[in-house]
């Protein structure tokens, strides 16, 4: 990541090739370096999901819903996965 002003530039790859995941709860990447505004009052900031192996091939976004929390969102934002799951995304926000 990289910080300019108010603007925080990320970018970001995950991947694990021995993973099983169960529930209905929505991926999430938390601990952002600095604290992002989010909710109605700033509007919902959200940056695309660049690259994903996770059963589909659907549009998916990572958004802004606590102020250190990106949480994906899209068809299969909360499938169940075993085996390879990847993630990437890259993008700007607003910081507080």
């Amino acid at each position: 990541y990289t910080k300019v002003g108010r603007l925080l530039y990320i970018s970001f790859y995950w991947y694990n090739n021995s993973i099983t995941t169960t529930g209905s709860s929505n991926y999430t990447i938390q601990g952002m370096p600095y604290s992002l505004p989010h909710a109605s009052s700033s509007g919902w900031q959200f940056i695309p999901v660049g690259y994903m192996n996770l059963g589909s091939n659907e549009v998916h976004r990572w958004q802004v819903n606590a102020s250190d929390t990106l949480t994906l969102y899209g068809n299969s934002a909360t499938d169940n996965a075993s085996g390879t799951i990847e993630f990437s995304g890259a993008g700007v926000f607003f910081t507080s």
